[in-house]
């Protein structure tokens, strides 16, 4: 497993070990299952009760749960959601140190970029190359 070594302002040296990538991946999976299975949980008690129609339902309560969890959580929980916690691993700074509010925020805005950058090299790869006389 890999380490980063942080020095304090005290001289002492922290040995860190840092989260393989199996287990974000793990993470970021156990995070979407219970996501989904919120979302599927409130849409049968609140659309069968007749309480909001499916149209609400997907503005008010679908698109902030997908989109505000992993900031939601992760500044309630020191850096750490559900699928996080599960797996004992947690966002630390550089230091150290817990993420302050301001850098959360910042991961947060940068997570579609994250994102992009993950989907486009994987859509580049699964394109069919053209033969020679086929354009």
């Amino acid at each position: 497993m890999r380490t980063i070594d942080i020095i304090t302002t005290q001289n002492v040296t922290i040995n860190y070990e840092l989260a393989d990538v199996k287990d974000r991946i793990f993470a970021f999976i156990l995070d979407q299952i219970i996501i989904w299975v919120s979302i599927l949980i409130l849409a049968l008690i609140l659309l069968s009760s007749g309480i909001m129609n499916s149209n609400v339902f997907v503005y008010a309560i679908v698109l902030p749960i997908i989109i505000f969890y992993h900031l939601f959580l992760e500044i309630l929980f020191d850096g750490r959601s559900l699928g996080k916690m599960i797996l004992g691993i947690r966002v630390v700074k550089l230091t150290g140190m817990e993420p302050s509010l301001n850098d959360l925020v910042f991961r947060w805005a940068l997570r579609p970029v994250d994102i992009l950058f993950l989907w486009v090299p994987l859509a580049s790869c699964s394109s069919v190359p053209l033969k020679k006389g086929n354009v």
